[in-house]
């Protein structure tokens, strides 16, 4: 990887949509593959899952200890999630399976 390849926006911005494309893929299949009854348990358990591998390609050269990585990957992202529910759930909007 070259420096000018580091510092180039356009190559940053895409790097960053197809890492949001692949990361939000294994949340959507598994929207897309349970039944109504087990949709947001499977769905949960692929957010984390997608979260724990994001939080280990992500910091693997950081020197960080990974599971240390994870656990705030996880928290992060389950406490937005959770924000984001009560937010939809105080303006009265409910997505129906």
């Amino acid at each position: 990887m070259r420096e000018i390849d580091v510092l180039n926006p356009i190559h940053a911005a895409t790097a960053s949509f197809f890492s949001f494309l692949c990361g939000a893929l294994i949340p959507l299949l598994a929207i897309s593959l349970s039944t109504s009854q087990w949709r947001v348990w499977n769905t949960s358990l692929a957010m984390i899952a997608a979260l724990s591998i994001n939080a280990i390609i992500g910091y693997q050269k950081a020197g960080t200890p990974i599971y240390k990585a994870v656990i705030r990957n996880i928290s992060v992202g389950v406490f937005t999630t959770l924000v984001t529910y009560f937010i939809g759930t105080l303006l009265g909007v409910a997505v129906s399976g």
